[in-house]
């Protein structure tokens, strides 16, 4: 059994070919070419494309950018999260030294949870990165 998506390697190797169709349907084929044109010919044909509007959509239909704010807000995440990142790493280590649970074991607490807020931090952020990303385009 070989999975590849070279196709001069399976027509070089390979006896037969296994297509997987959708709905769980497996057809056996003696080679690449009659998979590649049974797929053609089972493929839905092309939707015809609608013609565009000839009036521009209204500013409210229209999909907003990023506002100056948010534009700002995008350009210091990578930073933030850097900082962020590096004070969680600390937290760690300083969790996983077993000193700190000898020397001061009431202040292993409120590491714990000053980890757990930082990490909620992160994910926030890394959330808002993408909903920022994704308006920006």
């Amino acid at each position: 059994l070989v999975i590849s998506h070279d196709r001069a390697l399976l027509d070089r190797t390979c006896t037969a070919v296994l297509s997987f169709d959708g709905g769980g349907k497996v057809v056996r084929y003696a080679s690449r070419l009659q998979a590649l044109q049974a797929a053609e010919l089972s493929a839905p044909p092309p939707e015809p494309k609608k013609p565009k509007p000839k009036n521009p959509p209204s500013a409210s239909t229209r999909s907003k950018g990023l506002s100056w704010k948010e534009g700002r807000e995008l350009e210091a995440l990578p930073g933030m999260l850097e900082a962020l990142e590096a004070e969680r790493d600390l937290l760690g280590q300083r969790l996983a030294d077993p000193a700190t649970y000898q020397n001061d074991p009431e202040q292993v607490g409120k590491l714990s949870t000053a980890f757990e807020e930082i990490e909620a931090k992160i994910l926030e952020a890394y959330a808002r990165w993408e909903d920022l990303e994704s308006r920006a385009e």
